[in-house]
């Protein structure tokens, strides 16, 4: 019985003895190692900034570009770890690592195929530059403000201050209408005057409005035509151009059109009318 206690300690004690000894002999790759490891950490972070500060010329959705640049520095780390565990010559291991990360991203796409089309249309809206928060746009009918662009959805607040959500995929897919791009826009008045109303007088008096809010020179061009007639009305439009201004702007300067219309129409005694479907 002492023998086998005896004999057993013996291996035991040969066993740490062997693994000390191991331990010794890939102390300096182990070492070697450590530093490759800190080393990539260490870069990552400062990688991370570089990328930041370069995305931000070309990506102007905060969220966006600190998810791009971790996801670099996140990549560096893992090639400072593979490379340790070359270092500590641990190749089956890596092998190993990297099969089951092959497939396990194969299954990871084939479950969230909708979700990776999301974030990489998002990716796509981000660098195309197309629409960016404050722009007015026009989605699948919808009408409104861009206030957040993320991965998966752009979110747009409509005139009624409903938040709209899209998903990217949808954007790209779909008819888009980005009217903050374009550089002249044409401000409509639809109106209508009684049938026994002086129509030359309307139509000075309101194209004299257009001219003392600056518009009518060749930069700034205005018409108005009488479109038809309706029950017990004469219809026309006032449109005019404007060139340079936001959707917030062109509002303003529209109803501020409409109040001087009326007040000068109303100054003349003249009554304005529309059809019951206006």
């Amino acid at each position: 019985m002492e023998e086998q206690i005896q004999s057993s300690w013996d291996r035991l004690l040969g066993k740490i003895f062997s693994w000390v000894d191991t331990l010794i002999y890939n102390l300096p790759n182990m070492l070697i190692a450590l530093i490759v490891f800190v080393v990539s950490y260490w870069l990552s972070g400062k990688i991370e900034k570089l990328v930041q500060g370069y995305l931000i010329r070309i990506i102007k959705q905060p969220s966006i570009r600190i998810l791009l640049a971790r996801i670099i520095a996140t990549l560096l780390v893992l090639m400072g770890i593979i490379l340790a565990l070359y270092v500590l010559n641990l190749e089956t291991t890596i092998q190993s690592l990297l099969a089951g990360a092959g497939l396990a991203g194969l299954a990871i796409s084939f479950a969230l195929q909708g979700t990776l089309a999301n974030t990489l249309s998002g990716l796509l809206i981000a660098t195309n530059n197309d629409i960016n928060i404050g722009d007015w746009v026009e989605i699948n009918g919808q009408f409104g403000e861009v206030v957040a662009i993320d991965l998966r959805n752009t979110k747009i607040r409509d005139i009624h201050h409903n938040i709209l959500f899209f998903p990217n995929k949808l954007i790209l897919d779909t008819l888009l209408i980005n009217h903050s791009k374009e550089t002249e826009t044409w401000i409509n008045i639809p109106c209508g005057v009684n049938n026994d109303s002086d129509l030359e007088l309307v139509r000075s008096s309101v194209l004299s409005i257009g001219e003392d809010m600056g518009f009518g020179s060749e930069d700034n061009k205005m018409e108005f035509n009488y479109t038809h007639f309706a029950e017990e009305a004469v219809l026309f439009t006032f449109r005019f151009q404007v060139i340079g201004i936001g959707y917030k702007e062109a509002n303003r300067i529209k109803s501020e059109a409409i109040m001087r219309m009326k007040e000068i129409l109303a100054s003349h005694q003249i009554s304005l009318r529309l059809p019951l479907n206006n």
